[in-house]
């Protein structure tokens, strides 16, 4: 399996998160652990939490996430891919999660695990990349701005946890793994400044991208999934992590 080393560097985004005894903000609907239709009460409430979270909220301190600056993102390939970049993002934009439609969600209080299958529209990446390496037998070298734009993203992401807390009354459930994996249907690429700026190679290249974004998006998308996760565990954490378990999901 072909290892993909992933930076991805958000500083100052978060807040420390709220004291375990602060209280559920209201939009929040509180779903109870014996409850014999939780999975539907879970995406009821998740399905109500997610527009909150992604227009910002104070309650949680976090900032709006539409546009969702990533201050640095590379993606490194291995020698043996096919497509072997090493790619660098800085202080890019990622814009599209306020029109995410969530599909489904569930939760499993054995393995203390949270699944969600949404859909996004539009998912886009704006701002500067440097790109090194190559794509198949072709030679690919760059920096400029980038803009690139998935499609119909069909994604789905769990989350694992843990509890801690010293005791019963103050356990909190903590974010300690996250997998993210998207499936688009169609991506756009756009590329400037690539080969020193030389337009033609330039063009002809963005087209070439473009007509075999399924191949690029095959080598980059475990890279593309780690950087994710390791947000969307930023995230889980910033808001799970909030309050004590039992303010979460109360036993009855």
């Amino acid at each position: 399996m072909l290892v993909i080393p992933v930076t991805v560097l958000l500083l100052g985004l978060f807040s420390p998160i709220l004291a375990a005894d602060s209280p559920l903000p209201s939009f929040v609907k509180v779903c109870k652990r014996n409850d014999p239709k939780l999975n539907e009460c879970f995406l009821k409430s998740a399905k109500n939490t997610l527009p909150n979270i992604v227009n910002g909220n104070k309650a949680f301190k976090i900032p709006k996430l539409d546009p969702f600056r990533i201050e640095a993102m590379t993606i490194g390939q291995g020698a043996n891919s096919n497509i072997g970049l090493e790619l660098t993002f800085r202080d890019i934009d990622i814009i599209g999660l306020k029109d995410t439609m969530l599909k489904d969600a569930r939760i499993d209080l054995d393995k203390l695990r949270l699944d969600f299958e949404m859909v996004m529209p539009s998912l886009r990446v704006e701002g500067p990349y440097e790109v090194s390496g190559k794509i198949l037998v072709l030679p690919i070298t760059g920096k400029g701005m980038s803009n690139i734009t998935l499609e119909n993203v069909n994604v789905k992401w769990s989350l694992g946890g843990k509890l801690v807390g010293k005791t019963p009354e103050s356990r909190r459930l903590q974010v300690d793994s996250a997998k993210v994996d998207i499936d688009p249907q169609n991506m756009r690429i756009d590329l400037d400044g690539l080969f020193g700026g030389e337009k033609t190679l330039s063009e002809n290249m963005n087209v070439f991208l473009n007509e075999n974004w399924r191949d690029v998006l095959g080598e980059l998308k475990p890279g593309v999934n780690e950087a994710l996760a390791t947000i969307v565990t930023l995230i889980g954490n910033q808001v799970i992590s909030s309050v004590t378990y039992d303010q979460l999901l109360p036993p009855q």
